[in-house]
C-alpha cells in the first residue's frame, strides 16, 4: 500500500514553505520594481500627450510612442499578475494531501466502495491496466511528490519527479487549473473524514 513516512511529509512541507518564503521575498521586489515601472510608463504617456495637444509632438510620433508605452506596460502589469501569488492556498492544499497522505492506509481499510473510489480520483489521475494488471500509474499533484518513492519501488521505469522547486511550481500551477477546483474539494473531504 502506498503510504509515506510521517517524517518524510513533515519534511516535505518544511521544504514547501521555505520555498514560498523564499519565492515571496524576491517577487515582493521585483513588484516594487515593476509597479514603478508602470508609474513611470503613466507619467511618460501624460507627459506625451501634454506635448501632442501643446503642439511639441507630432500626431504620429505620439501614437508611434504610445504604442511602444501602453505595450510595455501591458508587459508590465501581466508580469505583476504572475508575481502576485497568495502562495496560502496552495500551501493549505499541500497540508490536506499530506494529511490524506498520511493516512492512505487507514483510509483505505475504513472506507466504502464509493469513499475508496473518491480516495482513488484524490490520488491517482490515470491508472494504467494490461491483462488486469496494474502496470503504471499517473499521480494527481501533490501526490506525484507525496508518493514518489512508493510509485519508483513499485515500478522500475516510472519516470522521475523533479526538483523541489519543480515540485512547488507544479503544486502553485495546479492549484491555477480548472482541475483544481475539483480536486480541492475531494482533498477537503477525505481530510476532514481523517480530522
Amino acid at each position: 500500500m502506498l503510504q509515506p513516512p510521517k517524517k518524510l511529509l513533515e519534511l516535505l512541507k518544511l521544504e514547501m514553505e521555505e520555498i514560498a518564503k523564499r519565492r515571496k521575498e524576491i517577487a515582493e521586489k521585483e513588484i516594487k520594481i515593476l509597479k514603478r515601472t508602470i508609474d513611470d510608463l503613466e507619467n511618460k504617456q501624460l507627459k506625451l500627450l501634454d506635448e501632442m495637444l501643446g503642439g511639441k509632438v507630432e500626431r504620429s510620433i505620439y501614437e508611434k510612442m504610445e504604442k511602444k508605452y501602453a505595450e510595455k506596460k501591458k508587459e508590465a502589469e501581466e508580469r505583476l499578475s504572475q508575481l502576485e501569488v497568495d502562495y496560502k492556498d496552495p500551501l493549505d492544499f499541500l497540508d490536506k494531501c499530506i494529511l490524506v497522505a498520511s493516512m492512505l492506509s487507514y483510509l483505505h481499510r475504513r472506507f466504502n466502495f464509493e469513499q475508496r473510489k473518491n480516495l482513488l480520483r484524490a490520488v491517482f489521475e490515470k491508472i494504467y491496466v494490461q491483462n488486469k494488471k496494474i502496470v503504471d500509474v499517473k499521480l494527481n499533484p501533490p501526490f506525484s511528490i507525496l508518493l514518489k518513492k512508493d510509485i519508483e519501488k513499485l515500478f522500475k521505469n516510472h519516470p522521475p519527479g523533479g526538483t523541489k522547486e519543480d515540485i512547488f511550481e507544479q503544486i502553485v500551477g495546479f492549484t491555477l487549473s480548472e482541475q483544481y477546483i475539483a480536486m480541492k474539494g475531494l482533498v477537503e473531504f477525505l481530510a476532514d473524514m481523517v480530522a
